[in-house]
């Protein structure tokens, strides 16, 4: 009988420790999640399009990408792998959003999180990432943005999204490794004060099993 009160101790310590490696992860990724604005009319209208043809080109941004190019874009980006998803506007204080980082955030947040979102407002000025994870670029928001959007799908092509920190298996076993001591030293500690609260009612020590009840 001790050995099944072991094993059940065993096993409430490991799904006590699996909860508190889980946890973290996934309360991080709520918070994430809340972090960003709520989208505004330029960025909804930009989501809106997104999801049908992977190209956004408000009139402010034809003078950089005109119909002709962002045909072409569209075409090179359609099969894509990772995903990419590309924006081209003129910067602007007035659009509900500090800068093209929120712009990624907020898009990748609403299509999809581990895709590359590319925004291009100008040169020098311009954001490439994704909402989830991390990818590597060498990208610069200078000369065409067609020129550069086709070295993008080069540089990235077959290459996979890092997942976000904390996300990697090693650390999840990790996690649950240290959650489970955690928890098995709680609860050996919880029964050290279930056997001292017993003694002065004069049962013994150790709580039976279920079959022997207290002597």
């Amino acid at each position: 009988m001790k050995g099944r009160r072991l094993w059940v101790g065993l096993a409430v310590s490991v799904l006590l420790g699996m909860g508190a490696a889980v946890w973290p992860a996934v309360s991080m990724e709520t918070s994430k999640h809340q972090t960003i604005d709520p989208p505004g009319d330029r960025v909804r209208a930009a989501i809106e399009e997104l999801r049908v043809d992977r190209v956004h080109v408000p009139p402010d941004g034809r003078s950089m990408l005109d119909e002709a190019a962002e045909e072409r874009v569209e075409e090179l980006i359609a099969d894509a792998d990772p995903a990419i998803y590309v924006i081209v506007w003129a910067e602007t204080s007035d659009a509900g959003y500090g800068s093209p980082y929120d712009v990624v955030d907020q898009v990748g947040a609403a299509i999809d999180p581990r895709a590359v979102i590319v925004v291009w407002e100008g040169p020098g000025r311009g954001d490439v990432d994704v909402f989830e994870g991390y990818v590597y670029s060498s990208m610069e928001f200078e000369g065409e943005p067609e020129a550069r959007i086709r070295e993008l799908v080069e540089e990235l092509d077959g290459d996979s999204v890092e997942p976000p920190e904390g996300e990697d298996a090693g650390d999840i076993i990790a996690g649950v490794l240290l959650g489970s001591m955690t928890a098995g030293t709680a609860y050996g500690l919880l029964m050290m004060v279930v056997g001292f609260v017993r003694l002065p009612f004069g049962r013994p020590f150790l709580v039976p099993g279920p079959k022997q009840g207290d002597r």
